[in-house]
């Protein structure tokens, strides 16, 4: 489902880690389009965490998605970590 992303011109993403059974994951997107332009003085990804919440909602059920690295803060990628939500 990620690598639909790439076709839609959004980024290249990369599945760091899932694990199902904690419900957990994380994902990896460089050359995110929301964050490219605002390199070195955004506020980072607000379209691609929720829609990582809602594909990942929809495997694990509720879950809170953090960005922990990110192009617009000068990162070379942004990242994502999902955990259960609570």
């Amino acid at each position: 489902i990620l690598k639909e992303q790439m076709a839609k011109g959004w980024c290249i993403p990369k599945l760091l880690e899932f694990d199902e059974s904690a419900r957990k994951a994380r994902v990896r997107a460089y050359q995110l389009f929301e964050c490219m332009p605002r390199r070195k003085g955004g506020i980072g990804s607000r379209f691609f965490m929720g829609y990582l919440s809602g594909l990942f909602g929809s495997i694990f059920g509720d879950v809170e998605v953090e960005e922990v690295k990110c192009i617009s803060k000068g990162d070379r990628y942004c990242e994502f970590v999902v955990r259960p939500k609570g």
